[in-house]
């Protein structure tokens, strides 16, 4: 068994993506494959980490609304099935549900 790691630029667009797709069917075997963040996603994580930490849930809560557009896009472009894109509309939702409850939680301080 392989395993085959992508990520950044190499994951950036649906072409990308769907290369590294048609790459894996044609070298046949076992594989997994093991995809990281979009480019840029990770600075842009870190950017929202930042805002949370400086108490700013306004503009994280921005920037996670601009990163989970990206990502709409994204899918919309990478599935070419209504069933695909319901399973990828369904991953969005459901991360993006988790990283926006963290700019929902209220600072408090120790006493």
């Amino acid at each position: 068994m392989q395993v085959w790691k992508f990520g950044g630029t190499s994951v950036g667009k649906p072409t990308r993506m769907k290369s590294i797709r048609d790459l894996a069917i044609a070298s046949g075997g076992r594989k997994v494959i093991v995809l990281s963040a979009l480019s840029g996603s990770t600075n842009t994580l870190l950017e929202i980490g930042q805002a949370l930490k400086a108490f700013d849930p306004v503009s994280a809560k921005q920037i996670i609304k601009d990163l989970k557009a990206h990502y709409q896009h994204f899918i919309e472009e990478l599935f070419e099935t209504s069933e695909g894109l319901a399973l990828g509309q369904e991953i969005v939702d459901r991360e993006f549900s988790f990283i926006s409850s963290l700019a929902d939680v209220q600072p408090f301080t120790i006493k």
